[in-house]
């Protein structure tokens, strides 16, 4: 299979159930952690739009997506880290950080509208990302 595909599917998976995840623990907390729904708020106030309706926030989320499973393929494919379980939980754990920052610099910059417990949505959103490499692993080792 082509690796352009194989990012393509890996991308819809992980960046797929990545999303299911941190909508169920969004849907059991009773709180706002579901990423692409935060975006169309970010986007919302930033740009004064009053629909939140719209898809910009789920292309954002999945483009961030394909850019994370690029970096993720690529540094598989033309470096010394291995495509295993244990490179998949430290680079996820290190995208979840990353991620994390990235939110804590848009809740900073922008007046949000909404109250985020950020301690509980940086943890979930850690554990996501989490789910998110192993779901590109698992994809990627199923394509190779």
């Amino acid at each position: 299979m082509q690796i352009s595909l194989i990012i393509l599917i890996a991308t819809l998976v992980a960046t797929s159930l990545m999303t299911a995840f941190s909508y169920v623990v969004s849907r059991l907390v009773n709180k706002q952690f579901r990423e692409p729904q935060l975006l169309n708020i970010l986007i919302a106030q930033v740009f004064n739009m009053q629909s939140l309706k719209h898809i910009l926030g789920w292309l954002i989320h999945y483009a961030i997506g394909l850019t994370f499973t690029i970096g993720l393929v690529s540094l598989w494919q033309y470096t010394g880290i291995d495509s295993s379980w244990f490179s998949a939980l430290y680079l996820g754990v290190f995208l979840g950080v990353l991620g994390a920052l990235g939110w804590s610099v848009m809740f900073k910059l922008i007046s949000f509208s909404i109250h985020i417990n950020q301690i509980r949505f940086y943890i979930q959103l850690i554990i996501a990302h989490v789910i998110f490499t192993l779901s590109v692993l698992l994809v990627y080792e199923m394509s190779m």
